[in-house]
């Protein structure tokens, strides 16, 4: 069964990342596998080997995995029918070891008080630095707003972050002081990237563009954002881009024609991981200041690659470059 499936991944030697103070590709990717009723998660190490299948449940789609900060534990959202309306699915945060074992919802199906009539979804996890806490994006059918919360990694003790009406996709800063998300500022209005800084609960924005920009995610030293954009004026596809912490510097580092997104940062902050899509996904990665070329990880007709993340070897302490 591996030896199949090594031959499927397509796997591509990363040699290019040399000089002395090259960082070599190391961790491991979390990704989604297709299957014939959703998707499933996977892992395999950064060089292209070992891939493992983790979950291994049926008719249920399991999307938007995470890395814990010890590369323990995968915080990741999944499909369940809503008991308000079985033929609509609602989604949950469920966690899992890495190696598939102790898999645990977090979110329980049936909600108390006012939400238990209502079509609720719990999705987009997000890890603090110190792993004890989870924020995430809760969404209501009926009003289409979403906003964040937080609760404890054992999904006790939920509480909201945000008032707005669609906040989104958020990631968590590495000294634990903000989480970055996606918002719509006017009704009909691309997605721009905000900030939130939990103690004072003031918000800053950091995109101002015609284009959506989504999925930021922090890198480790916590002065950079990486993200995905798509360009509303051309339609030519999604781009992956960094800026500052700040909002500035914007630069492009894909320049592909095609799908490019679900960015990730690499544990030493070095290098950026990216899936490029179309009918056969790729994971590629390239160099975090936009020098060089990027190399491919992986391919497979059978996995939907878009969306990952890369992760430290199980163990390792939390990368602490941005606990200043």
């Amino acid at each position: 069964m591996r030896s199949l499936l090594a031959l499927a991944l397509g796997v591509a030697a990363l040699g290019v990342f040399t000089g002395p103070e090259a960082e070599r590709p190391t961790g491991r990717f979390v990704f989604l596998g297709r299957t014939t009723g959703g998707s499933v998660l996977w892992t395999i190490r950064a060089d292209g080997t070992e891939a493992r299948r983790v979950t291994r449940s049926q008719f249920v789609t399991e999307v938007e995995p995470e890395w814990s900060p010890d590369g323990r534990t995968i915080a990741y959202s999944r499909s369940e029918r809503c008991l308000t309306d079985p033929y609509d699915l609602c989604m949950r945060i469920w966690t899992v070891d890495a190696d598939g074992g102790n898999q645990r919802r977090l979110i329980p199906r049936r909600l108390p008080g006012l939400l238990a009539n209502r079509k609720v979804s719990f999705q987009a996890p997000t890890w603090s630095p110190d792993g004890r806490r989870i924020a995430y994006e809760q969404s209501i059918w009926e009003s289409q707003r979403s906003n964040l919360y937080v609760m404890n990694a054992d999904g006790s003790g939920r509480q909201r972050l945000t008032r707005l009406r669609n906040a989104r996709s958020p990631a968590w800063s590495p000294n634990g002081a903000a989480i970055a998300f996606t918002h719509r500022p006017e009704k009909g209005s691309n997605r721009e990237i905000f900030v939130l800084t939990l103690k004072t609960g003031k918000l800053r924005r950091l995109t101002r563009t015609k284009a959506d920009e989504s999925l930021p995610q922090w890198s480790p030293d916590g002065r950079q954002i990486v993200y995905q954009r798509w360009d509303t004026t051309t339609l030519e596809g999604d781009d992956v881009f960094v800026m500052n912490a700040d909002g500035s510097g914007q630069r492009n580092l894909t320049r592909r024609p095609g799908l490019d997104g679900g960015p990730a940062w690499s544990p030493g902050g070095g290098l950026i991981a990216f899936a490029s899509g179309g009918e056969r996904p790729v994971i590629y990665i390239t160099v975090a200041d936009g020098s060089g070329r990027a190399q491919r990880v992986m391919r497979s007709p059978k996995l939907d690659t878009y969306e990952l993340d890369w992760g430290p070897e199980p163990g390792s302490r939390p990368h602490d470059l941005g606990q200043r």
